[in-house]
């Protein structure tokens, strides 16, 4: 059975706008997300937050490439109120990381794999870099 895993918003990031210090790791999750070796997830805001940021910085046109790359390589988790209930009842201080966990234990993920882990200690899922995940 396939690992089933939730990409954080800032992975994708890393990737789009091409950052030094973490491109690497993350274009490799990125890729195994793309090749179907892992079923990856991303929050539901990473959509709208991703189009914002593109499109400020390079346009509509790139924006909406960015956000065809991310429906074509990822599934997109549930949130809806069950999530919503559970990320308020959460221990993860911030409400987004708090949804970000809802989703990924409504979606069975076994990993959040994002670069803030420090975010996720209190998660009901585990976090986990993207240079640390291995299949």
């Amino acid at each position: 059975m396939k690992k089933r895993v939730m990409v954080d918003l800032n992975v994708i990031i890393d990737v789009l706008e091409n950052r030094p210090e973490w491109v690497v790791d993350s274009a490799r999750v990125c890729a195994l997300c793309a090749e179907r070796k892992v079923i990856g997830f991303v929050p539901v805001h990473a959509l709208t937050t991703i189009y914002y940021i593109v499109r400020k910085r390079g346009g509509k046109a790139l924006a909406d490439r960015s956000v065809d790359w991310i429906l074509t390589t990822f599934r997109i988790a549930r949130c809806g109120v069950p999530q919503f209930r559970t990320a308020q009842a959460c221990e993860v201080d911030d409400f987004e990381d708090a949804v970000v966990a809802a989703s990924a234990v409504a979606e069975k993920c076994s990993a959040i794999i994002t670069r803030n882990t420090g975010h996720f200690t209190s998660s009901p899922v585990p976090a986990v870099t993207p240079s640390a995940f291995h299949v």
